[in-house]
């Protein structure tokens, strides 16, 4: 039968089924260390090529893990913490199937082990690249100076007693790694009756005449997440696009806005080659944060 003992000095919790070794010294105990070291590296390696989703690296170095990430991947790099082997494998369950199911980030994990968060697991992000995420399951996060480490990392910890809720974290941090997005809302059009000439301090100026076929034409947003921007399009195409106003006049008065039927004259930044019938198109481009697309999770 087994005998339960305490043992001192042990860094992470061993795993049911591993083998203490008793040795005579500290140099042969440190020849042990390194020759399993060596075997859970080549194992790892192993693991991630033949049956890691190819959206996954798996490793428990750092090295290994970068080499097998492109120079134009977008990643998260995550450390994976537990209370136990049991919920310790739900969370690794969870990220393999989230990596499964997207080509658009991957997932670097560094490290899945049980127990709190602590210095070792700080100081590991100390030579990973980027911004990183612990997803931590119902533990703690230790004292100060691990917190202070993680602060000087960039390491953000996530912890909850629900998995699900460690998983919206990981969700959310892959798509803040995708690019922001454009979205664009036509609000207005106009056609170029003339073109006019003058000159100011500036030089020579041009002015399209236009009339507002549909819509409104602005020059500035009501909306501080989105700007107004116009297009210029002869004959089918676009000829300049993400151009700015300069300026807007209703007859010699300026205004910020002229509407369907009106008529206006208008200097946009950076373009002088009006004609007669171009089409102006006024727009809003406003940034949001894609979505992170997700196949369906295979069912068991």
């Amino acid at each position: 039968p087994g005998i339960p003992v305490r043992l001192t000095g042990l860094r992470d919790v061993p795993l049911p089924g591993q083998i203490l070794e008793c040795v005579d010294s500290e140099h042969e105990a440190t020849k042990v260390v390194e020759r399993r070291r060596r075997l859970d590296e080549l194992r790892q390696l192993v693991q991630s090529t033949l049956s890691a989703p190819s959206t996954l690296v798996i490793s428990n170095d750092n090295r290994l893990a970068v080499a097998e990430l492109k120079s134009d991947d977008r990643f998260v790099n995550v450390i994976l913490k537990a209370d136990g082997n049991g919920t310790l494998e739900a969370l690794k369950k969870v990220v393999h199937s989230i990596a499964s199911r997207t080509s658009d980030v991957k997932i670097n994990i560094l490290l899945s082990s049980v127990g709190d968060v602590n210095l070792q697991d700080a100081e590991m992000l100390s030579s990973v690249e980027g911004e990183s995420l612990i997803l931590a399951f119902n533990v703690s996060t230790g004292g100060n100076p691990v917190k202070n480490k993680l602060k000087t990392v960039k390491a953000r910890v996530a912890r909850d007693v629900v998995i699900y809720r460690l998983e919206e974290e990981l969700i959310s941090a892959m798509q803040s790694k995708l690019p922001a997005e454009k979205k664009i809302t036509v609000i207005g059009s106009a056609i170029v009756q003339k073109v006019f000439e003058f000159t100011d301090k500036t030089g020579l100026c041009h002015v399209a005449g236009l009339k507002v076929l549909s819509g409104l034409l602005r020059s500035d947003s009501s909306n501080k997440k989105d700007r107004v921007l116009f297009k210029l399009v002869r004959k089918g195409e676009i000829v300049a696009d993400d151009l700015k106003v300069i300026s807007l006049n209703k007859f010699k008065d300026t205004v910020n806005q002229v509407n369907e039927g009106e008529e206006c004259g208008i200097r946009l930044d950076n373009f002088k080659q009006y004609e007669e019938n171009d089409e102006i198109v006024c727009y809003t481009a406003e940034s949001v944060t894609p979505t992170l697309k997700l196949s369906p999770a295979a069912s068991n």
